[in-house]
């Protein structure tokens, strides 16, 4: 028997037999609160869904949704509405297709009987990614499925005045059909290094700030390896985004299963005064390799 297959083993026996109930053991936990989750760009309008947090014991309904929340949109401080509940979707949505623009700070402030008003931090709606050019080589070679991958080079100029966040993804279109997961590798140096702070698709401009930095990527050019079932055309959606957007995506790359009981814990980023929940905002640019 291999042998990590024993000690693992060994360990379940050790902890199976050793137990001891622990009655009234009190938890310290507060009222309810209200939890925000909301992402705004320039190119749809705003929605956000608000929820509720729950005690870590007891019975909880299955719908956290608070749907008589009183939900506030502000741009540069100044009140833009008050969103309105859409009961189909259980988000709050703009009455009037508000888009935000570049440029312009925004923040929520939310209030609902029975819990305690929240607010959000002030973010700014950026610019999109400063993409100088990109360049596409088809058929390096194939991928699991014997579909042949290109590698595409983007070039972008990273502002030097500020941290900046970024998130990509790849998706593939055949007869107007989007195809997800066609991205097969992340060819940087700085891929998985702790110091430069690049985790797969999303990274920081720690190890190039202010610097022209070239993102590689390659991507698959079709679902199979017959012409049948190659893309006509490739689209990276490449995203500037905020600060708390990128500490919540960070947090979702944390150890998952059964090795969570040997990680640190890992509390999920929130950067909502009086509760909980995440307010980011990104701005996309898309660069099309046509195959």
């Amino acid at each position: 028997m291999n042998i990590k297959i024993q000690i693992l083993f060994g360990l379940m026996l050790f902890f199976g037999s050793c137990s001891k109930e622990i009655d009234n053991y009190p938890i310290s936990y507060g009222a309810d609160k209200l939890v925000l989750l909301s992402f705004l760009d320039t190119e749809t309008s705003v929605t956000a869904k608000i929820t509720h947090s729950i005690a870590p014991t007891g019975y909880h309904e299955y719908d956290l949704t608070v749907s008589n929340a009183l939900v506030e949109l502000y741009e540069e401080n100044e009140k833009v509405e008050t969103l309105v509940y859409d009961t189909n979707q259980k988000i709050y949505r703009s009455s009037i297709n508000f888009i935000p623009q570049t440029g312009k700070n925004y923040h929520f402030k939310v209030s609902a009987e029975g819990y305690p008003d929240i607010q959000t931090e002030q973010v700014l709606m950026l610019s999109e990614p400063d993409v100088i050019d990109f360049t596409f080589e088809g058929n390096i070679g194939l991928d699991y499925n014997n579909a042949p991958v290109g590698r595409l080079d983007i070039n972008f100029q990273d502002d030097v005045s500020k941290t900046d966040y970024y998130t990509f993804d790849a998706i593939g279109y055949q007869n107007n059909e989007p195809y997800r997961y066609v991205l097969r590798s992340v060819n940087n140096d700085i891929e998985g290094t702790d110091v430069c702070d690049f985790d797969w698709t999303i990274f920081s401009d720690i190890c190039f700030d202010g610097e022209v930095y070239t993102l590689s990527l390659d991507v698959a050019m079709g679902d199979y390896s017959s012409d049948e079932n190659l893309f006509e055309y490739v689209d990276i959606y490449f995203n500037a985004i905020s600060e708390g957007f990128y500490a919540y995506e960070k947090t979702l790359y944390e150890e998952e299963g059964f090795f969570t009981v040997f990680a640190e814990p890992a509390p999920l980023y929130s950067n909502v005064e009086g509760g909980y929940g995440i307010f980011g905002v990104k701005s996309k640019r898309v660069v099309r390799v046509w195959l």
